[in-house]
């Protein structure tokens, strides 16, 4: 009997490990993902200064982490709701920001 109770121990204690690993992988792979996002933002955000030939990124690189929580809000919403829910078409979408910085939300 005492057997038992120490295997059934011993397998609890493993499963709980293999489900936090592949929790702490989910993490990493997320954290990837953002990373990867927010870099990609800010290319984009000097991309555009470049192009127009005039403008500063700064604002629009440090915003780069906001935009893409605020993206990825709006994204998770419209896939609970439905782009045709009326909650969906009822909220408000806008961030106000200083004009210089319009481009990123664009």
């Amino acid at each position: 009997m005492k057997a038992d109770f120490h295997g059934m121990h011993a397998m609890n204690t493993l499963k709980k490990a293999s489900t936090t690993v592949k929790t702490l992988k989910k993490a990493l792979a997320d954290a990837a993902l953002v990373e990867k996002s927010v870099n990609t933002i800010c290319f984009l955000a000097v991309d555009t200064v470049e192009k127009a030939n005039s403008g500063l990124p700064g604002l629009s690189m440090g915003c780069a982490p906001i935009g893409n929580v605020l993206f990825d809000e709006a994204m998770r919403r419209l896939r609970i709701l439905g782009r045709n829910s009326e909650i969906w078409l009822r909220s408000d979408h806008r961030v106000k920001l200083e004009d210089h910085v319009v481009e990123e939300l664009r």
